[in-house]
């Protein structure tokens, strides 16, 4: 699938996730890439057979003092990774299932908790 498309897909599972998800959202960027790169591989702890579909790194809202955003504040981030979601939704759902929403949701509520996973969905 064209990047772009799937961009697209991405914002439409953004927009459905609920509104006091979306609400909670601050100082985070969602990125796409192809797949996960040899060293967040190597940091994840992931085997040949393992593949992450999303990573999310940052500080969780519940755990941002009150002096989170003093100064200049780096985005946390949640990186999708396409060619995993692309290969979970042909293998276990039909084209266009809705697994990239709650991918999203998913890594977006991690940063709400105070315990985010580290490992793919």
């Amino acid at each position: 699938m064209e990047r772009s498309k799937f961009e697209d897909l991405v914002q439409e599972g953004f927009e459905l996730l609920p509104e006091w998800v979306r609400k909670k959202i601050k100082n985070v960027a969602i990125l796409i890439e192809d797949e996960a790169s040899a060293e967040v591989r190597r940091r994840e702890h992931l085997r040949k057979n393992e593949t992450l579909l999303g990573l999310y790194q940052g500080i969780p809202l519940s755990a941002r003092g009150e002096n989170y955003g003093v100064g200049a504040t780096m985005p946390d981030t949640i990186t999708l990774y396409q060619l995993p979601i692309e290969e979970a939704e042909n293998r276990k759902f039909p084209y266009n299932a809705p697994i990239r929403g709650r991918v999203l949701e998913r890594y977006i509520i991690s940063g709400i908790s105070a315990n985010p996973p580290r490992r793919s969905c």
